[in-house]
């Protein structure tokens, strides 16, 4: 059977992060890595300029066959997580998972549909957050995340081919739309979207994301 490795770029918040370990322990993982400037008593390597960084940084010293790369706002993983990333990926080179936020809400309903349908299924442009995974191999042929300030995962994703998508449910704090306000925050990133889609320099983009982040 294929090894799976996570990894986990950090924060540095250790109650949460402590917290999320614990959790991706429970799935049955075989490997865990974590980038952190804290000292834990498993695998690290430390924390780098950014979170596409911090997942290369791990992947180097991975020995699984599956990379999971894990988001810091992961809530809760579904209980076949480890099986539904085998069977999802036997006859593919990627894949992720569905995502549902874990406040209710009537736009995070909606987002949580586009992500999953239009963004992913369609378009298959998956992020961070739908807990994106690939063969070892594949993600060293494609020279890994790229290591852009913003929207590394959507240039990540479009470097992967033959990806097949779960439907099983991550759940992930919607802690970002609640402090600066849902409707807000949503429009906001849209904003930041049509950036990157016009090609607006990713630092830029950064910026203004970063100035109205809570």
């Amino acid at each position: 059977m294929m090894k799976i490795t996570a990894l986990i770029s950090s924060n540095d918040q250790i109650i949460s992060l402590n917290e999320l370990i614990k959790k991706v322990k429970q799935t049955g993982v075989d490997e865990i890595i974590v980038a952190t400037n804290n000292k834990l008593k498993i695998k690290t390597v430390p924390k780098q300029k950014n979170r596409a960084a911090d997942y290369n940084a791990a992947a180097k010293k991975a020995t699984g066959d599956i990379l999971v790369l894990i988001h810091q706002n992961t809530t809760k993983f579904p209980d076949d997580f480890k099986q539904q990333i085998i069977n999802t990926i036997k006859n593919n080179n990627a894949g992720a998972f569905n995502i549902k936020f874990n406040h209710k809400h009537p736009v995070l309903s909606y987002v949580a549909f586009m992500s999953n349908n239009y963004r992913m299924r369609l378009r298959k442009i998956p992020y961070f957050d739908q807990t994106i995974f690939v063969k070892r191999d594949i993600f060293q042929q494609i020279g890994g995340v790229p290591e852009i300030p913003i929207f590394e995962d959507t240039e990540f994703s479009k470097k992967l081919s033959k990806l097949q998508f779960s439907k099983s449910i991550i759940e992930t704090s919607a802690h970002r739309f609640t402090n600066n306000g849902i409707l807000f925050h949503t429009l906001r990133n849209q904003y930041v979207k049509l950036l990157h889609f016009a090609k607006i320099d990713s630092e830029t983009i950064r910026r203004i994301y970063q100035t109205s982040r809570k």
